[in-house]
């Protein structure tokens, strides 16, 4: 975490100079039990690992947002006109920084707040396109940001469903609540059991450290990308196998001794 924070206010000062007023990290995830169960009303078993999305932020004095990334080395600016309501596909944001605008996008429009500026560096370890939530760790940790920046109050249960808002709505993502809820919700030590039906989630002992077991997810190299699935959130199901033209099953995880 350390030197992803390091990166990150590295980034910052590179694109916009100064130190950004803080840091904000949400992690990746995998699945002990459950695929494509979450946007079925089923029940899934996410365990957060320590692979993270950091965002060094600050307010800004202009009513823009801008984002750099670690990962391409760009800086993407967009404003109120690109977040307003009503906004057509064709005008929103586009690329790795949909899921940003996305976000602000969501709290304005779920919370009815009003949202300033911002200065945003990211800096990730967490796989992109892996099937680990690396989209749900960039949304959740510049959505903990804004928040923070802004003094804006939300449970745990609004900042899943502004995330996924996010994705579904303004980036396209067609996803369910289990990224966004294991990013916000998980705890060390432990997996979350989910009913994605009534969104009752209890932490469950995970100890695999106390127990001499590590996890190894091994990234078979089969590629995802659930914005551009064909299949829209609301007639998605859980056959299997899945699809060849929409999201594709890339992770496999063990637990061993070690």
């Amino acid at each position: 975490m350390d030197k992803l924070i390091k990166q990150a206010r590295a980034g910052f000062a590179r694109a916009f100079g100064g130190i950004p007023d803080g840091y904000w990290a949400a992690p990746g995830r995998i699945n002990v039990l459950g695929e494509h169960t979450d946007y079925n009303a089923g029940f899934v078993l996410p365990y957060a690992i320590p692979f993270y999305t950091v965002a060094a932020a600050s307010r800004s004095k202009s009513p823009t947002w801008q984002v750099w990334s670690q990962a391409t080395g760009e800086t993407v600016t967009f404003g109120p006109g690109r977040v307003r309501e009503q906004l057509p596909r064709s005008q929103a944001v586009s690329g790795w920084a949909a899921y940003v605008a996305g976000v602000v996008w969501a709290l304005k429009h779920m919370t009815g707040v009003s949202i300033g500026g911002a200065r945003i560096a990211l800096a990730s370890n967490v796989p992109l396109g892996a099937g680990l939530s690396s989209s749900a760790a960039l949304s959740v940790s510049v959505l903990s940001a804004l928040c923070d920046l802004y003094d804006i109050k939300l449970d745990d249960e609004r900042k899943v469903l502004i995330t996924q808002f996010a994705e579904n709505e303004y980036v396209g993502a067609p996803t369910g609540i289990l990224d966004q809820t294991a990013s916000i919700r998980s705890q060390p030590g432990t997996a979350l059991f989910m009913d994605c039906r009534s969104q009752v989630v209890e932490a469950l002992p995970f100890p695999l450290e106390e127990t001499g077991l590590e996890m190894i997810v091994v990234d078979t190299r089969s590629p995802i990308g659930t914005a551009t699935a064909s299949t829209p959130i609301g007639v998605r199901t859980a056959n299997w196998p899945p699809s060849t033209s929409g999201s594709t099953v890339c992770v496999t995880w063990f637990a061993v001794n070690c």
